[in-house]
């Protein structure tokens, strides 16, 4: 839990530093693509997430840095958070994380705790 909570906080603060450019990113950019340019992005995000914990985290064998996710299943989740007109603000890289906890069996509270800091901190962006 306390990992979560962490994880939770590092992110909100780099995504309150996120340049403009990255932070265009979002639901409404999302869906000016294609899928075959959405399966690039999201391999890309995935082998980005994968480099920067590896350096980070020196993982032993059997300590898995990210969950065992191909490129469709993250691609199928970003659609399905995208779906969702609240969350269209919120740049890829969130959505991202979304899904990967959720595939992580993070609970239902978590994931909301952090949809609704993700709403709050890129609603005011917006404006």
């Amino acid at each position: 839990m306390k990992r979560f909570l962490a994880a939770v906080l590092m992110l909100v603060v780099i995504s309150l530093a996120l340049p403009a450019n990255a932070a265009e990113h979002d639901g409404k950019w999302w869906a000016s693509h294609t899928t075959l340019e959405k399966a690039i992005y999201v391999n890309g995000l995935l082998d980005g997430i994968t480099t920067g914990n590896a350096r980070a985290l020196k993982p032993r064998p059997g300590n898995d840095i990210i969950p065992d996710i191909n490129p469709r299943q993250a691609l199928d989740g970003i659609e399905k958070f995208y779906k969702d007109f609240r969350n269209r603000n919120i740049p890829v890289s969130g959505a991202m994380m979304v899904v990967l906890f959720q595939i992580e069996g993070h609970s239902d509270a978590d994931l909301e705790r952090l949809l609704q800091d993700f709403r709050r901190n890129f609603a005011k962006s917006s404006r």
